[in-house]
């Protein structure tokens, strides 16, 4: 196979399209959460907080292992403390706890608590009605 045909294929070279595009859109994994995270940020009178929450991305679950949380990063953590500029953000959740991380205005980590579960909308549901968090 030639260079230009392992580059097409993404084997080597330059990332393929999928690559580049980076870690997927919270809305297309979990568009439930997002719709209800709009909602009470606008609620909450943070406008510019629910345009950002439509183009966050998933990019890494909650290292820990508890059952009853759904926690995420939208973007890769800090060394120590967030510092200046850093904010968490409580919301009203109908069900278990949704907090914000925020930073200079960018929402870099999502709280879930005791929430209901988080279906992976890129995935076919279970036939139980069940879905994965598309977290792990």
């Amino acid at each position: 196979m030639s260079e230009r045909e392992h580059v097409a294929d993404g084997e080597a070279g330059e990332p393929t399209e999928a690559a580049e595009a980076g870690p997927p859109l919270v809305r297309e994994v979990h568009p439930d959460l997002v719709a209800e995270l709009v909602a009470l940020l606008e609620a909450e009178g943070e406008r510019d907080l629910a345009v950002c929450v439509r183009d966050v991305r998933l990019y890494e679950r909650c290292p820990c292992t508890d059952d009853f949380c759904q926690s995420f990063r939208t973007a890769p953590g800090p060394d120590g403390p967030y510092g200046p500029g850093h904010r968490c953000l409580p919301l009203l959740a109908e069900q278990g706890m949704l907090n914000l991380d925020v930073v200079q205005g960018r929402i870099v980590y999502v709280e879930v608590i005791d929430h209901a579960p988080l279906r992976d909308h890129r995935l076919p549901a279970d036939p139980d009605g069940a879905g994965s968090s598309g977290l792990g």
